[in-house]
């Protein structure tokens, strides 16, 4: 006799649609209350202006991450409240198999405040730790940002070699073909070295010694921990998304980070107050 599955199949369609009523009621407040993200300005007019997003002040990705923004598109409220919770979702699914303590500290960090209020596109590179597809889209979603975690790469090329890579050097070398030297047309910030969060050039031997320890251990995401020591820019928003691998991995390590991280953050206010104070 063949089981009746109506039942958990209507179930199943329920709770679908149950969670897209709520996801859309999400949306709709979020495009209607929530601040425009500093950063998402940014890729909103780059995504309006795709024959030169470089003439945008502030974009400074590889063009093809507009492929992974749709949302860049619409209405600029709209495209703020997806992003939004792009990242917010990553962060948690990222940091879930740390258990809810891991997702508790992801969420109430200082550092994940910030990338509510600049609402940037971590959330892509976050996105190589979740999907389970072929190893040539997590190379391509990785080079969205690889001064993120871009550490990982060295354990993919001990698992996998080099073939899955090539697709992502393809796509990179077309986008020279487009865009010219589109490298040379990157405007950084004048705002930019304030928000320079990286221990550069000062931390580098613990980034060395991390990145070889994942490499040796095949631990992907200490390698990709590792990035922040080894790159000499990379703002605060986006440790963010590097600590929530490091609470899936370690939830111990990951709670006294999260105690300096609030630490650094109370010191930096006090700082900020003392000078406001002594010139005002």
């Amino acid at each position: 006799m063949i089981p009746d599955t109506t039942p958990s199949r209507a179930r199943r369609l329920l709770g679908i649609l149950f969670f897209a009523i709520a996801l859309s009621v999400v949306v709709t407040a979020l495009a209607q209350f929530a601040p425009i993200g500093l950063d998402w300005n940014t890729f909103h007019q780059a995504g309006r202006s795709l024959r030169d997003p470089f003439a945008v002040g502030g974009f400074v990705n590889p063009p093809h991450v507009l492929l992974l923004l749709p949302h860049a598109a619409l209405p600029i409220n709209w495209g703020n409240a997806i992003n939004l919770i792009l990242n917010v979702a990553v962060v948690g699914f990222i940091a879930l198999p740390g258990g809810k303590w891991a997702v508790l500290m992801c969420y109430t960090n200082p550092l994940f405040f910030a990338m509510l209020t600049n609402n940037n596109i971590d959330w892509i590179a976050g996105l190589a730790f979740l999907i389970g597809g072929p190893m040539w889209l997590k190379w391509l979603i990785m080079s969205a940002k690889p001064h993120v975690i871009g550490g990982v790469g060295l354990v993919w090329l001990k698992r996998w070699g080099i073939r899955p890579l090539i697709p992502t050097v393809v796509v990179i070398a077309a986008t020279f073909l487009i865009f010219g030297m589109w490298l040379s047309k990157i405007q950084l910030s004048p705002e930019a070295p304030k928000w320079n969060f990286a221990p550069f050039p000062v931390m580098i031997p613990l980034g060395v010694w991390m990145l070889w320890r994942g490499y040796a251990q095949d631990d992907q995401e200490l390698a990709a921990c590792a990035t922040p020591f080894l790159t000499p820019y990379i703002a605060p928003y986006s440790i963010a998304l590097v600590y929530s691998l490091l609470a899936r991995r370690d939830l111990r390590a990951a709670f006294w980070v999260w105690v300096g991280f609030w630490v650094f953050f109370v010191i930096e206010v006090r700082r900020i107050e003392f000078i406001y104070n002594a010139l005002g």
